[in-house]
């Protein structure tokens, strides 16, 4: 019976942490320096009450507003930290989703070999859980990396693994992004006929 009571009271102690880092998320892309100070504010509460969660969600905010910013050396430190607590609470989708975070920011750094460790052990972890949305997210986001370090056979293998899982799953703003990736490469390697083809799908499913 105990386990019963133990959940609501700890959502109650916890409502007012959960309500800062909400809104903290709400002002992300709007504004940055809002956001990173309440969630600076709601990290320092979650970590007072042990709230190993908020503490985690704060940390992975902070990462994403301080790449918002383009401090990308903030932004990567707070990536890391959001990780550490996710992968000791297991949550690994959210774990998941942090790695592909910072394999982004690693790869607006230059930090190349860092974006795809990290984008791999994303891939690794949706496949495990079997979530479609973040496996078509993580294989873009290869190919992506390849394509700007110019390997664009092996970024085109990544693309359409993610073409191939977004048209399954339905996912019509992910085959939109891919299908446009797709149409970048081609134009890029001087075909500009299925470039042409490959944007003309990606309109039609927008």
């Amino acid at each position: 019976m105990k386990k019963e009571y133990i959940k609501p009271i700890l959502q109650k102690v916890n409502g007012g942490i959960d309500d800062l880092i909400k809104r903290a998320v709400q002002l992300r892309q709007e504004n940055a320096a809002q956001s990173i100070e309440l969630s600076l504010q709601a990290l320092q509460q979650s970590e007072k009450k042990g709230y190993k969660k908020g503490a985690a969600e704060c940390h992975y905010n902070l990462g994403i507003a301080y790449f918002n910013q383009s401090d990308f050396n903030s932004a990567l430190e707070h990536l890391h930290k959001s990780s550490e607590y996710y992968s000791k609470l297991d949550m690994k989708k959210q774990m998941a989703e942090t790695l592909n975070a910072i394999g982004g920011v690693s790869r607006t750094k230059g930090l190349m070999d860092g974006s795809l460790d990290a984008h791999m052990k994303a891939l690794k972890i949706f496949e495990q859980i079997d979530d479609k949305k973040g496996m078509a997210s993580a294989n873009n986001n290869l190919g992506v990396l390849y394509k700007v370090q110019g390997e664009f056979k092996k970024a085109l293998r990544y693309f359409e693994k993610a073409f191939e899982i977004n048209n399954k799953a339905k996912e019509t703003s992910g085959l939109i992004m891919v299908l446009g990736n797709i149409a970048n490469i081609h134009r890029q390697t001087g075909d500009e006929n299925k470039a042409i083809e490959y944007n003309k799908k990606a309109l039609d499913f927008a």
